[in-house]
């Protein structure tokens, strides 16, 4: 005679600080769920358990990088303080970028600008010109080139 529950699988026992444990117990034991301690197991198996149970949504992670950047070595979560912005922003920074332009936030491929040259301005009277001879040019009489300047497409003054 066959065993009916044969069919089910014994739950596999891991050991972990010298207990041996299920899954659920491990995960019940450092505060995960069961799916998030089973996905990690089953994406890294080439960890030690040990390393797989820091709590979810952690700053920690086992084998955490740091970042060298103007004699300053710091980790993602020490750097993102720093940079006042989030921990994933700064990780996809790093992931994506050098360190260089991930701390001092630069797009990707820009290189140091010369920021010693000011902001060129913009003479207001030459482009009042520039504007009235291009609407002279789509063949506006004045009094729709005065319409259009007086409300709202060009004001004199506002910086």
């Amino acid at each position: 005679m066959t065993n009916p529950l044969e069919h089910i699988r014994k739950g596999r026992r891991y050991t972990i600080d010298g207990e041996h444990l299920s899954l659920k117990q491990i995960a019940k034991k450092y505060g995960l769920s069961y799916t998030a301690l089973a996905n990690r197991i089953r994406r890294h198996p080439e960890k030690l358990l040990k390393d797989l149970v820091h709590p979810a949504n952690s700053k920690y992670r086992e084998g955490t990088e740091l970042y060298t950047y103007d004699g300053k070595t710091l980790s993602c979560s020490e750097w993102a303080k720093i940079c006042k912005v989030t921990i994933v922003t700064m990780a996809n920074r790093f992931r994506n970028r050098s360190v260089q332009d991930a701390v001092e936030d630069r797009p990707l491929g820009v290189k140091f600008g010369d920021y010693t040259k000011s902001i060129p301005t913009i003479d207001a009277d030459l482009e009042l010109k520039r504007r009235i001879k291009a609407y002279r040019k789509k063949g506006w009489d004045d009094s729709e080139i005065y319409y259009k300047i007086v409300n709202g497409d060009f004001q004199l003054g506002v910086v």
